[in-house]
């Protein structure tokens, strides 16, 4: 009988990566759903009568910001031969390119967009960052095993 070959291994340190994102989602949730209650920009100073909230736009918003860490969440957790350092290089330029198409529409927003900006830039910086830790480690550990050789 045939053995399956052993699959890739799952990346070392993938979670610290995953935890990063979740609590950046988090907190940039909790700023978005507090700052909503008070009209921004334009919005604030043109706009007569009483502020209803904008539950369709929060919802809207926070739906495609968890579905954005979601998929940040599977690709650090992928199991494959691409180094978990270029897999997050990869996402970050990616959330960075997605800040210029969400640019022309932030312009005159109300606050989820302008936050859904802030959530990828500070994605992006998180994802560079951690590609920056890991690849200390990295080194850090192949001049363990020189050494111990």
């Amino acid at each position: 009988m045939p053995i399956d070959p052993p699959g890739v291994p799952r990346a070392a340190g993938w979670w610290v990566g995953v935890i990063g994102i979740l609590a950046l989602m988090v907190m940039i949730a909790i700023i978005t759903m507090r700052n909503a209650t008070h009209p921004t920009g334009y919005r604030c100073w043109h706009r007569p009568g009483p502020w209803t909230y904008p539950t369709d736009a929060i919802v809207t918003w926070l739906s495609i910001m968890a579905t954005e860490a979601l998929a940040i969440g599977l690709v650090l957790r992928w199991r494959t031969t691409m180094s978990l350092v270029n897999r997050s290089l990869i996402l970050g330029v990616v959330m960075f390119l997605g800040l210029y198409i969400l640019a022309p529409m932030s312009m005159n927003a109300g606050t989820p967009v302008a936050e859904q900006g802030i959530w990828m830039v500070a994605a992006t910086a998180w994802l560079f960052v951690f590609a920056i830790a890991l690849t200390i480690v990295n080194l850090v550990q192949r001049g363990r095993r020189r050494v111990a050789v």
